[in-house]
C-alpha cells in the first residue's frame, strides 16, 4: 500500500490507539494510580489494537505472532519515551496528567509511524 493510502490510515488508528491511551492514563490517574503502571498497562493494551488494526487496515499485511512480537519490541522504544516525556512533564513540571498524556502522544506520533510503516509494511517484490 502507498503512504498516500497508508498515512491517513495510519493516523486513524494511531488516533483511537492515542485516545484509548490517554484515558488509560487520565483514569488511572484520578484513582491515584502511578503513570508507570498506567504507562505499561496502556502499552500493552495500544499495542495488541495498533497491530491488528495496522496489519489489515493500514498497510493490508498479514498478521502473525512474529510480526506481533516485532511490533511491540518496535514499540517498546517509545516506553522509556513516553515515560520519560512523562517524568518531565508532570513530576518536574507539575501538569496535571489531562494536559501531559496528549503532549507525549504528539511527540511521539511521527516516529511511530516510521517504525510501524518499516515493521509491518510488506515488502516489494521488485
Amino acid at each position: 500500500m502507498s503512504h498516500g493510502k497508508a498515512i491517513p490510515r495510519y493516523l486513524v488508528v494511531g488516533a483511537l490507539c492515542a485516545l484509548l491511551g490517554n484515558a488509560i492514563l487520565i483514569v488511572f490517574d484520578y484513582f491515584g494510580i502511578h503513570y508507570v503502571v498506567s504507562c505499561l498497562v496502556a502499552f500493552v493494551i495500544t499495542v495488541v489494537i495498533a497491530y491488528g488494526l495496522h496489519t489489515r487496515w493500514t498497510f493490508g499485511a498479514d498478521r502473525s505472532l512474529s510480526g506481533l512480537v516485532r511490533y511491540g519490541a518496535a514499540m517498546t522504544v517509545n516506553l522509556p519515551l513516553s515515560l520519560g516525556l512523562l517524568f518531565v512533564l508532570v513530576t518536574l513540571g507539575g501538569l496535571k496528567m489531562a494536559f501531559a498524556a496528549p503532549a507525549t502522544t504528539v511527540l511521539q506520533t511521527a516516529f511511530n509511524y516510521l517504525v510501524a510503516s518499516t515493521i509491518i509494511r510488506p515488502r516489494s517484490r521488485a
